[in-house]
């Protein structure tokens, strides 16, 4: 497995991925542990923060724009379903 691709790329990018890997570990982890322990409460909320980082970073990870696009066209289309997908999840 090459990770240089990800070590190559800007900072949000690496951000994103990160966060959105260890979102998902520990997504995994609160389900398996039990509920209502403070372990799982503390956890809670650190997830929740993991997923404000991937929402809030996967807003800068865009395309070139071409001259005399519009702002919103530099988002690719997977932009357009998870960003809002995952606010409103």
């Amino acid at each position: 497995m090459n990770f240089q691709p990800l070590l190559d790329s800007p900072w949000h990018i690496q951000l994103h991925a990160i966060a959105a890997l260890a979102a998902l570990v520990l997504g995994i982890v609160q389900f398996i542990a039990p509920k209502g322990t403070p372990p799982h409460r503390i956890l809670g909320p650190v997830w929740a923060l993991l997923m404000a980082t991937v929402i809030i970073s996967a807003a800068f990870i865009v395309r070139p724009r071409d001259p005399g696009e519009s702002f919103l066209a530099h988002f690719t289309f997977i932009h357009y379903i998870f960003i809002p997908l995952t606010t409103w999840g």
